[in-house]
């Protein structure tokens, strides 16, 4: 029986850096042409390709991109394009996050592949304007996600409605509109399940020249900013199209580490209202 990609993986001797990347590239020179590829830097990454090869061997252009891609820091959004560029996202994942050392981790594969599916894009209409932020699936039908992200709506009722929110999964690429996006609205009755607002000190923007004494910790207790809201629907249950495996969800532990707040401890709270919704 052939060995698990985990095994596989765990068996590769990390080559040096330039045949990392030439790995990379020969990906590259596989799925595309110099046409497709104009086309996908342009619209994927924002890059114009004859400002990062001058060459007329589409082996080399290949080459040149991802070592542009590196020096300029933008190697990682480059391997996650490719990434959702592939037929096979999870064959994809598992290769080109082998063939950069920096994320050749067994582990970071794994909680990537659980985390594409349950992490949520949020978008909240208000009169003053959208509000965004993103959140993730702790349950079927319940997501997290921070309080100021769903604030107009827990405290402006008379302004702001469940409907007024879409929260949408496996929306990964900049400005998708793809068919494989699932969108999904809050219950129309028990959306609000749990949350804790923000400190106040959270409000006050950062300035360096500014000293004031920390608050005790236990005046944050009761600050834990989240909010957990009721899905219409049970979208950790299904399938991703997208990544094509199962959703899923985060399961909070029964026991968190000591902390110096006593009084409350979020992911206990939130687990209460979980059991009990």
């Amino acid at each position: 029986m052939p060995d698990d990609p985990e095994t596989q993986l765990r068996r590769v001797v990390p080559d040096d850096p330039e045949t990392q990347l030439r790995r990379v590239a020969a990906d590259m020179q596989s799925r595309f042409t110099v046409s497709t590829l104009t086309v996908w830097l342009q619209q994927r990454l924002g890059q114009q390709l004859g400002t990062l090869t001058s060459s007329g061997d589409f082996g080399q252009i290949c080459l040149d991109v991802v070592q542009k891609a590196e020096e300029q820091k933008w190697l990682d959004r480059l391997l996650m394009s490719l990434i959702l560029a592939a037929p096979n996202r999870e064959s994809a994942l598992q290769a080109l996050l082998s063939a950069v050392d920096s994320f050749a981790k067994v582990d970071l594969i794994r909680n990537l592949q659980e985390a594409f599916p349950r992490v949520c894009r949020i978008k909240l209409w208000t009169p003053e304007g959208d509000v965004h932020g993103t959140g993730f699936l702790v349950g079927p039908d319940l997501v997290l996600t921070n309080y100021h992200v769903a604030q107009p709506l827990i405290e402006r009722p008379e302004d702001v409605e469940p409907d007024d929110m879409v929260i949408q999964f496996d929306a990964v690429e900049p400005n998708a509109e793809s068919a494989d996006i699932v969108h999904c609205r809050l219950h129309p009755e028990g959306w609000h399940v749990d949350s804790s607002r923000y400190h106040a000190l959270d409000d006050q923007p950062d300035d360096p020249g500014d000293s004031y004494e920390v608050p005790d910790h236990t005046e944050f207790a009761d600050h834990l900013d989240y909010a957990l809201l009721r899905l219409e629907k049970t979208v950790g249950s299904t399938v991703s199209r997208l990544f094509n495996r199962e959703r899923g969800w985060y399961s909070l532990p029964e026991k968190r580490s000591a902390s110096p707040i006593r009084r409350r401890s979020s992911s206990c709270s939130i687990r209460r209202e979980i059991r009990s919704a």
